[in-house]
């Protein structure tokens, strides 16, 4: 029922969602080495939401590059590229939002992050969400391992890359993940840094950085 493609009244039942896990993945795909891209499941659909905007930002700000420009800076829906410095002062600012604890109002910061020559992606379940008939959130972002939404106290995560395009599916993956699973996939791979936030109740969260991530 997220996107475009409207609501649904009913939630899919347990056998209809392991019939979708059986068809969804990408043991499905093939890469020829010509680099020509093709699905063995007939059904199968490629979905972009988690990479768009951020290979959107990389390429706009390719193209600034390719135009000689220096000092730059890209965003495009939440995800971001800095390049250069924002004046001779000081390098580009950019703020981490505190998830409201009803995920609705967007009003505060978090953290601050100092960006140059990288990008910043976010990803979280407190903008695109839907409630159950108990009043619990269904986050738009599923586990592919079992074909649900997420459920854990884990609200944002931010991570620093250098590529967007990189950030972005990092961040969704991340989230799927949980902080402990997450983190220790972090800290495994060099280049890439991740601000967790979670949720300790409906009115305070808590920060977890991995060992590169740096906020003021």
């Amino acid at each position: 029922g997220f996107g475009n493609e409207g609501s649904m009244d009913t939630l899919p039942s347990e056998d209809r969602v392991n019939e979708l896990l059986d068809e969804i993945g990408v043991r499905f795909l093939e890469i020829s080495d010509e680099g020509l891209l093709s699905k063995i499941h007939p059904g199968l659909k490629i979905n972009l939401n988690a990479i768009a905007k951020g290979y959107a930002v990389d390429a706009v700000s390719d193209l600034l590059a390719s135009k000689g420009y220096v000092d730059t800076f890209v965003e495009i829906g939440g995800e971001v590229l800095a390049r250069g410095k924002a004046n001779e002062d000081r390098p580009w600012r950019v703020g981490v939002e505190t998830p409201d604890a009803n995920n609705k109002k967007r009003e505060s910061v978090e953290a601050v992050v100092d960006l140059t020559g990288r990008a910043m992606a976010t990803s979280g379940n407190y903008r695109n969400f839907i409630l159950d008939d108990d009043g619990d959130v269904l986050s738009h972002i599923l586990d592919p391992r079992n074909g649900h939404p997420v459920t854990h106290r884990l609200v944002s995560v931010s991570v620093l890359a250098d590529s967007c395009m990189l950030a972005d599916g990092v961040a969704t993956a991340l989230f799927v993940m949980g902080v402990e699973e997450g983190m220790a996939w972090i800290e495994a791979n060099e280049g890439i840094e991740a601000l967790f936030i979670e949720s300790i109740d409906e009115h305070e969260f808590r920060q977890l950085a991995s060992s590169g991530f740096l906020t003021n």
